[in-house]
């Protein structure tokens, strides 16, 4: 793939199905389904990045059952859906930011 034309750039902290209210949620995963889902025949070249800020609910262990996986379909069949960036836990939102 070409250098990229749009960057999603996704922070994560706790987003796992165990810190939801309703534990039928799984916001994390939901996300990453919705954009599989959204750009798997969009032509614009885009890398995806997410940083997790060093949760401590299942978030962390559904990045990672994601990060192995590769898109399905499209002309990015066989390439990592993402990139994931494990940070320290730090609280701050704009230097997660910033270091994604």
């Amino acid at each position: 793939m070409d250098t990229p034309r749009l960057s999603i750039l996704i922070p994560n902290f706790n987003n796992g199905r165990q810190s939801a209210f309703n534990e039928d949620l799984n916001f994390i995963e939901d996300l990453i389904r919705s954009l599989v889902t959204t750009l798997a025949d969009d032509p614009t070249s885009l890398e995806i990045i997410i940083a997790d800020d060093g949760s401590t609910d299942d978030s962390l262990a559904t990045l990672h059952k994601w990060a192995s996986r590769k898109w399905p379909k499209g002309w990015r069949e066989g390439t990592p859906i993402f990139r994931l960036i494990e940070l320290e836990h730090c609280g701050i939102l704009s230097i997660v930011a910033n270091r994604l």
